[in-house]
């Protein structure tokens, strides 16, 4: 007998997935269909993926289908052709929703400490590098971040592997050098050998930073000689010169969630860049968006 929700006061629907048998890949690059399996291509074996299924859902409330995954993963739809975020299973002629996830990153976290003023060091730019891994073109993994004011906190996106944690080339490496990388009760200096991320559940390091020689009063968003106070203040937000308006960078900031707002994101997009001037960089949160909207965005 079939489980009807249909008159259920419910309104989440849970099933919980656990890796199984794990995955023999052989050298295609087509591993994984929508029926969970792949055949192995001649090898004579079969790849079962981590899967779940949920039958008989309402056929026409308005459902959202995504993971509810630990705080520190970066999860996001690599393929689907229906609205995740608005399923109404009445108006799909298909029998079945199928929907493939990527796990993308894990965080890499942590609390800086400038051990001399014993405050946060807000605006010091770090960079996480891979010291086991490299990306497609053979160049280094790098991910960049600032540490905030609350807290000093900081994040950056990082995979299982060993990580080298530094401080960005400018104002950040000539008033800081790391004294000290901790993580839990394990220290590892000033991490030039690398720090560790050994768990699924991510990897938070306390920072501890000390002032160069002659830098004591110094601050990462202090007014050079010869600069005013507004060039500073844009060129440490990654902007140009006010004295330059021709030239510079306009960032956009924009979130869509559904086929439906997404549409509307295209048209927004499309309006600024025939009406501006200016050169205009749009940004997007990587995991809130559909597949089909990931491609169109070169």
């Amino acid at each position: 007998v079939r489980s009807d929700y249909s008159d259920l006061p419910l309104k989440s629907y849970y099933r919980y997935v656990t890796p199984g048998v794990l995955p023999e890949i052989d050298d295609s690059d087509d591993v994984g269909t929508d029926s969970g399996k792949d055949t192995g291509h001649g090898r004579g074996h079969e790849v079962f993926w981590p899967r779940a299924v949920i039958p008989s859902l309402p056929l026409r409330d308005i459902l959202t289908l995504g993971m509810d995954v630990p705080e520190a993963w970066l999860v996001s739809v690599v393929r689907s052709k229906h609205d995740l975020d608005n399923l109404q299973l009445v108006s799909i002629d298909e029998t079945d929703v199928v929907a493939s996830f990527s796990l993308d990153s894990i965080l890499f976290t942590g609390m800086a400490l400038d051990v001399q003023r014993m405050t946060h060091p807000r605006g010091v730019q770090l960079e996480l590098k891979s010291m086991s891994s490299r990306n497609s073109d053979g160049g280094d993994i790098v991910t960049d971040t600032l540490v905030m004011r609350n807290l000093g906190y900081f994040q950056l996106k990082a995979s299982p592997g060993l990580w080298r944690l530094l401080l960005a080339e400018g104002a950040s490496r000539d008033i800081y050098s790391i004294k000290e990388i901790r993580q839990g009760l394990q220290t590892y200096g000033n991490g030039r050998d690398g720090v560790p991320v050994a768990s699924f559940a991510g990897s938070h390091v306390f920072l501890l930073l000390e002032r160069n020689k002659g830098h004591a009063g110094r601050s990462v968003w202090e007014v050079g000689p010869g600069d005013d106070k507004a060039s500073a203040k844009s060129t440490a937000l990654g902007r140009s010169p006010p004295g330059d308006r021709g030239d510079e960078m306009i960032h956009v900031f924009t979130v869509a969630s559904g086929h439906m707002y997404e549409r509307l994101q295209k048209i927004m997009i499309l309006s600024a860049v025939k009406r501006s001037s200016r050169k205009i960089k749009f940004w997007f949160i990587s995991n809130s968006i559909s597949n089909q909207h990931r491609e169109f965005i070169p």
